[in-house]
């Protein structure tokens, strides 16, 4: 049962590989050409694979804001398009880490309705489910500055502003590699394969290892890595220290098939064999790059510079002038423990703005010192910082220390800081910060409620453990309504609305998606058994409002309005 369990929680983590394709001026010949292969492979049913295209559209204008330092202003405007060329597959998840800077912003644009499949993030692009033959693509912008030279890192090296803050393109078919669990064969010195036991001894051997890997779908599967660990009959888990085998970068050809064998020359009579794999389908990337370079000098307010031939297709990069950021120097806390928390308000156009109002709220139980610059305090809790102007391409700075009572324990949402500014307000990003160490056993469960159109709503429930203890047979339950239709499920139902995690490694994440007719139960957040309820944190994520349910009054609900479509509900999850 153990060895069951050990092998259903193998790391399935999907990674990227670059397999880059440079084409300028890309058109509508590649979707073609790629369509008519995967036809006349389909045809002839002759095994061959299909690699899904990731095209990259994009326009970015660089501004100098000094001719003695690379420090400058951009705004980028770009369209994401990703098209499934199979005819049988189903890419069922995909996501794009990335990795921005302190004063750069992050915009989604919807170009069709297939950009409902996307999902913006501060440090990620997600989606799920790009059915065979489906293409799907989203608009974005990337604007702010930079204190580096922007154009030498990317434009030089043809490089688009996505793919350099990105940290890599990771997708993954619903069908993972079959793995084989390692079989122990006899010793090397044994060639009937037997060897002598004795009860409560154990004898040293040479030992053939073999482990059996298959791709069962029609993409190339890239096997990035396929770890092989040894530990005694005894112990259930394996650890870092255990392994004793590595096979890396094995290209795997629609149902490939492919034996890997090796000899342990130090294995004994209770030596027992796990194996885990990282796996990503392999893909191209397509791209359309024109850009604009400026110099601009705020003194005088010319410009100049070459630049080269944009389409002139894409949207406006960015219809604000501000970005507002709000970041702590700490995540995980203590009880009593000080953190700081930064707010960061940039002006990235040329013109100076001035009569702005920066408001933060400090959460309960928490107490404020060491303010920096001028603050109002309002009814001990409401920060109102006035700025009388904010230069072009400059920034206010503001930072204040807070001290958490040591009655607090779980999650505090740190809710957004916002800007007034002609008659419009910008939000920064909430911060979660998590109080007191966590015990062996914690896990973190979300639920995000995305507005699919009028009639269907997407949801998606992530399951975190935070803890340092591998998990088994977590059952995650959705209330869901019986006559609702569901479809576009990432993950099987055990039953209706139940699904069974049988493995979480510490730090892993498991996640489902699917969309569901419209209703009040699509905001009842789910249950999580096999994990005691007080170590199980919950948050729920609307569209339009922030919620939050104190512990002490459950039924309390705060709710703010917020002109952009940012929420949170955080509480701690009691059954």
């Amino acid at each position: 049962m153990k060895l069951e369990k050990k092998l259903n929680g193998l790391d399935q983590k999907s990674k990227k590989l670059r397999r880059i394709k440079m084409t300028f001026n890309f058109n509508s010949i590649n979707l073609k050409l790629s369509l008519f292969l995967s036809l006349f492979l389909f045809t002839f049913n002759l095994g061959f694979s299909v690699d899904p295209i990731i095209s990259i559209d994009e326009n970015l204008v660089i501004n100098y804001l000094d001719t003695s330092s690379s420090r400058a202003s951009i705004e980028t405007s770009g369209i994401l398009t990703l098209y499934n060329p199979s005819l049988t597959d189903t890419i069922y998840e995909f996501s794009i880490p990335l990795s921005l800077d302190a004063l750069i912003g992050f915009n989604k644009i919807d170009i069709d309705n297939s950009s409902n499949k996307f999902s913006f993030g501060f440090n990620k692009i997600k989606g799920q489910i790009i059915k065979p033959n489906e293409t799907v693509k989203v608009g974005y912008t990337i604007y702010g500055i930079v204190n580096y030279d922007i154009k030498n890192l990317t434009v030089d090296k043809n490089l688009s502003i996505l793919e350099y803050y990105s940290e890599g393109f990771d997708l993954l078919s619903n069908v993972i590699v079959n793995v084989q669990k390692a079989n122990r064969e006899g010793g090397r010195g044994d060639i009937s394969g037997n060897y002598t036991y004795e009860s409560g001894s154990e004898t040293q051997s040479d030992r053939l290892v073999s482990t059996t890997i298959k791709n069962p779908t029609n993409y190339n599967y890239n096997l990035e890595e396929l770890k092989v660990y040894r530990t005694q009959s005894s112990q259930p888990y394996f650890t870092e220290n255990d392994l004793v085998k590595t096979y890396k970068n094995l290209t795997l050809t629609p149902y490939y098939e492919k034996s890997l064998d090796f000899m342990d020359l130090d294995s004994t009579d209770f030596s027992v064999y796990w194996v885990s794999q990282n796996i990503f389908i392999n893909y191209f990337i397509n791209k359309n790059i024109s850009f604009k370079i400026n110099e601009y000098s705020p003194d005088s307010g010319g410009s100049g510079g070459s630049s080269s031939s944009g389409s002139g297709k894409f949207f406006k990069p960015n219809s604000t002038q501000i970005i507002v950021k709000k970041t702590t120097d700490k995540t995980l806390i203590s009880s009593g423990e000080e953190f700081t928390v930064t707010l960061r308000v940039v002006n990235i156009g040329r013109n100076k703005i001035n009569n702005l109002e920066l408001f933060d709220i400090v959460p309960s139980d928490h107490d404020i010192k060491d303010v920096t610059k001028g603050v109002k305090i309002e009814n001990g809790s409401n920060l109102r910082f006035e700025i009388e102007n904010i230069n072009g391409y400059d920034e206010f700075v503001v930072s204040y220390t807070l001290i958490n009572s040591e009655s607090i324990k779980g999650i505090t949402y740190l809710k957004p800081a916002s800007v007034e500014y002609n008659s419009k307000t910008y939000f920064s990003d909430g911060v979660l910060i998590v109080n007191d160490l966590l015990p062996d056993k914690k896990v973190f469960v979300q639920k995000k409620v995305d507005i699919f159109d009028e009639d269907f709503a997407r949801i998606t429930i992530t399951v975190k453990n935070l803890g340092s203890n591998l998990l088994e047979d977590l059952l995650i339950t959705d209330i869901l309504d019986n006559n609702a239709i569901i479809k576009d499920i990432s993950q099987v139902f055990d039953e209706r609305g139940v699904w069974n995690i049988k493995t979480l490694k510490p730090g892993e994440d498991w996640e489902v998606s699917y969309l569901i007719e419209r209703n009040s139960k699509i905001e009842i957040l789910p249950n999580i058994f096999g994990v005691d309820s007080d170590d199980v944190f919950g948050t729920l994520v609307f569209t339009e409002e922030v919620v939050t349910i104190f512990e002490e009054q459950p039924k309390t609900v705060e709710k703010i309005g917020m002109i952009v479509a940012v929420g949170l509900l955080i509480f701690y999850l009691l059954f």
